[in-house]
C-alpha cells in the first residue's frame, strides 16, 4: 500500500518540508481517553490539542510543566519559546495568564501552516492578538540578532526524537542568558531514555546551564502511558527559584 493511501486509510495528514521533514498530523486517544490530534515527527510526539472546548490547554504534563516560570516569585511580563510544534504550550499560557505575551520561534514553515489549520493557532492569532507573535526562524539566528529581554526563555527544540544539542551546551545557555531579564529563567525540556547516554545528556545539560547560571535545579515530569523515556526540566537562573 502506498504512503498516501496508508495515511488516507489511517485518518492521517502527511506533510514535508525541508526543516522537518516528513511528519504527520492524526488523532489518537488522549491522556483522559478522549480525543487529541497529535503532531508526529519521524516517529515521536512533537506536539499535541485537545478537539474540544479544552483546545487552548495543553494535553500533556511536561507541556504543563513549564508552568513553573510561574511559580518562581519573580514577575512574568514576556516569554520567549524556542520551538512552536504544535502551539500547545503558548495557546495554554495565553489563556491562564492574561498579562504576559509571549514570541514563538518555529523553524518551519510547514509545521506553523499545519499548526494554524489542524492546532487552533490561526484561532489563537486571532483571539491573542500581539500578545502572541509567531517568528519563523532558527532559534539560533532570532537570539544573535534579536534586542528583546525575556522574563523567561523556554527550550523545546526538537526534530522528531533528535534534541537540539547547541541550546544544551554551556555556549546555549550563554546565549539564552544574554536575552534574558536580570533575573530571567532559562527552561529546557532534556528528554532522558533509560540508558547510560540518556542519563549523560541530563548530566551534560545540567553541568551546561551550572557553568553559566548560579541557580541550576532539574526535575523529573510524569508522562504516563506515551513513552518509555523521562522528561526533565532543568531550570537555570542568576537569582534563586
Amino acid at each position: 500500500m502506498s504512503v498516501s493511501l496508508l495515511s488516507k486509510a489511517l485518518g492521517w495528514r502527511i506533510h514535508r518540508d525541508g526543516a522537518s521533514g516528513w511528519f504527520s498530523s492524526y488523532t489518537t486517544e488522549g491522556p483522559d481517553g478522549s480525543p487529541i490530534r497529535v503532531l508526529n515527527v519521524e516517529g515521536a510526539y512533537q506536539s499535541a490539542t485537545f478537539l474540544d472546548e479544552r483546545r487552548f490547554e495543553a494535553p500533556f504534563s511536561y507541556l504543563r510543566s513549564f508552568e513553573a516560570i510561574f511559580q518562581s516569585g519573580r514577575p512574568m511580563r514576556r516569554v520567549l519559546m524556542l520551538g512552536g510544534g504544535g502551539f500547545a504550550y503558548p495557546k495554554h499560557l495565553l489563556v491562564h495568564h492574561e498579562d504576559v505575551v509571549i514570541d514563538v520561534v518555529e523553524i518551519s514553515s510547514a509545521v506553523i501552516e499545519v499548526a494554524r489549520r489542524r492546532f487552533f493557532l490561526e484561532e489563537a492569532e486571532r483571539r491573542f492578538g500581539e500578545r502572541l507573535a509567531v517568528i519563523e526562524d532558527d532559534a539560533e539566528s532570532f537570539l544573535r540578532k534579536t534586542e528583546n529581554r525575556y522574563d523567561a526563555i523556554l527550550n523545546d527544540l526538537f526534530c522528531g526524537c533528535e534534541q537540539n544539542a547547541f541550546f544544551l551546551s554551556e555556549a546555549g545557555c550563554l546565549l539564552a542568558k544574554r536575552r534574558l531579564a536580570p533575573s530571567g529563567l532559562y527552561v529546557s525540556n532534556v528528554v532522558v531514555s533509560d540508558d547510560r547516554e540518556g542519563r549523560a545528556r541530563l548530566a551534560s545539560a545540567v553541568d551546561a546551564a551550572s557553568a553559566v547560571f548560579t541557580h541550576v535545579a532539574s526535575a523529573m515530569i510524569v508522562e504516563p502511558a506515551y513513552t518509555s523515556d523521562d522528561n526533565y526540566l532543568v531550570i537555570a537562573s542568576n537569582e534563586p527559584f
